[in-house]
């Protein structure tokens, strides 16, 4: 490939011969060990910080300074798009981040944007053409380039097809590309990606139903259903015949004695 910020012809096919004989280049790092071209993800709830984090690393890269406070970075151009915050508020952060610092005139800093399937990629793609050398876009946030949801399409389909534009640009400049993304705001022990959507291809209908397994659920053998768009949510045991899930010391057939929670059923014998 090309020096960064300049587009190529992108192959996506080889003979296996070919593709062994070929010779790549070495990964091109905004961040070492942290942020590689390509297609990265920044993903969390509401207020807790990732606005401000990305601002940060965007103002260090563009600056050659410490990312992180602790990363050397390399300089070069930066675009930040801010699309939830006025001038105002990001010279108000910038400040505080900077502090006795001169701002970087390697990042460019934009509060609006079209969103992708609308002209957004081909906008970002002009920024690169004129910044050979570009070292990372920040998108913040994904929801704000994302467009609507096309008939036919569930919110899974339509965020696979948005982040493929922006992989596209990523892999065709050599530039990273910082997706900011909200997860939901309801606190879940399960895993830290549980926000993120996590249906499968093809299998996000109207009657599709999730089930999460709760810490405070697993213990007894049992999960929370819930089904699809206006329907009721419901407790319901788990088909399961082991019988290490009932509590020891606790009868697993007939009644259901105190202390189960409720929609418990009773574990089969054998």
């Amino acid at each position: 490939m090309a020096g960064a910020g300049t587009a190529t012809p992108f192959r996506t096919s080889w003979t296996a011969d070919e593709l062994m004989a070929m010779t790549f280049p070495e990964t091109r790092w905004a961040v070492p060990g942290v942020i590689a071209e390509g297609l990265n993800l920044l993903a969390g709830p509401p207020k807790v910080g990732k606005s401000w984090l990305s601002l940060g690393t965007a103002i260090a890269v563009a600056g050659g300074g410490k990312a992180l406070e602790a990363i050397d970075v390399e300089p070069g151009p930066v675009l930040y798009l801010a699309l939830e915050d006025t001038p105002r508020r990001l010279q108000s952060r910038m400040s505080k981040i900077l502090g006795e610092q001169a701002a970087p005139r390697d990042l460019t800093l934009a509060t609006s944007c079209p969103t992708l399937p609308q002209g957004g990629d081909d906008a970002i793609a002009r920024w690169l053409e004129r910044n050979p050398g570009a070292r990372m876009v920040v998108i913040d946030v994904f929801a704000k380039v994302r467009g609507t949801t096309p008939p036919g399409l569930c919110a899974y389909d339509a965020d696979y097809t948005a982040m493929s534009r922006a992989k596209r640009l990523a892999d065709t400049y050599g530039v990273a590309v910082v997706l900011v993304h909200h997860v939901r705001k309801m606190r879940s022990d399960d895993f830290p990606g549980a926000g993120l959507r996590h249906q499968r291809p093809g299998r996000c209908r109207r009657r599709h139903t999730r089930t999460q397994m709760g810490t405070r659920h697993r213990r007894w053998g049992t999960a929370r259903h819930r089904a699809g768009r206006g329907g009721s949510r419901v407790r319901r045991g788990l088909p399961t015949r082991r019988r290490s899930l009932a509590p020891a010391g606790r009868p697993t057939r007939g009644s259901h004695p105190a202390g189960y929670p409720r929609g418990h059923r009773a574990l089969p014998q054998g």
